[in-house]
């Protein structure tokens, strides 16, 4: 069994994404302003696997990507780096304005998957970001029973709004994909804060946890796993829900992402 991709990297400061979207959230609060900060961190170091008595895993393909967008009423960013096996990888993408920014960040390194979102509007423009850090991996089992993956994720979620018709928007999503590799059977396991203020609210939420899915596997089956982090923020001067579509297309792209393992015999 032999399984084949072809990714690309390239280095990105996601430091400076972290610290800037700090410099920022605060100086457009001193003005009134509404903001929306999500993110998702995925710990690797505790992933693991528990198999029945007498079951092996092979991992011929690994993979990791880091994804981030940014959005305005003219302006639009976005930054993808992926690269074979479970190395680094980071993405960056911001606008950043004098009527307010949006900063999508994500990376992977052997300990960490993490994506952050931060979208900020000191005068009602509306801005929105997005970011996905995902790790994926394709295997085949020798001998038969139940495969379990865990990792353990905490996902975080800021809004705030200061003035009448103020708008913010956001959620911290953590999913784990287990599946066959004739996709005939799937198990996930999936998290998310997802919420919405507006008229001077603020909200505060945070969530730790471990995801878990199995799935039975006969001697000589393959199969894939995907664990994803994501954040999405999006601020505007009046109500303009978009949440719950974007979380929808963001689960889809999760699988179009994890077809980027093709097997061959």
């Amino acid at each position: 069994m032999k399984f084949k991709r072809s990714l690309s990297t390239a280095p990105v400061f996601f430091i400076f994404s972290l610290l800037a979207a700090i410099i920022i959230s605060v100086s457009s609060s001193a003005h009134g302003a509404a903001v929306s900060s999500n993110s998702s961190i995925i710990n690797w170091e505790s992933l693991s696997y528990k198999t029945s008595e007498g079951m092996s895993l092979h991992f011929p393909a690994r993979s990791s990507t880091s994804f981030a967008a940014a959005f305005s009423s003219s302006s639009f960013a976005d930054d993808f780096h992926s690269s074979d096996g479970w190395g680094s990888t980071s993405a960056l993408a911001s606008i950043v304005s004098p009527s307010g920014s949006a900063i999508g960040s994500a990376f992977t390194n052997p300990r960490t998957l993490f994506a952050s979102a931060t979208a900020s509007s000191a005068f009602g423009s509306p801005f929105q970001s997005d970011a996905a850090a995902l790790r994926s991996a394709g295997f085949s089992v020798s001998g038969s029973g139940d495969l379990t993956v865990s990792v353990g994720y905490s996902l975080s979620q800021s809004l705030s709004t200061s003035l009448f018709r103020e708008f913010a928007e956001g959620f911290a999503f953590a999913g784990l994909l287990l599946y066959y590799d004739d996709n005939s059977a799937v198990a996930a396991d999936t998290d998310v804060i997802l919420n919405s203020i507006l008229d001077g609210d603020s909200l505060f939420a945070s969530r730790t946890g471990t995801l878990s899915a199995t799935l039975f596997f006969n001697d000589g089956q393959g199969g894939f796993f995907d664990v994803l982090g994501s954040g999405h923020s999006a601020v505007a001067p009046v109500p303009e829900p978009s949440t719950v579509i974007l979380l929808g297309a963001g689960l889809a792209g999760m699988g179009l992402l994890r077809k980027r393992f093709k097997r061959s015999a």
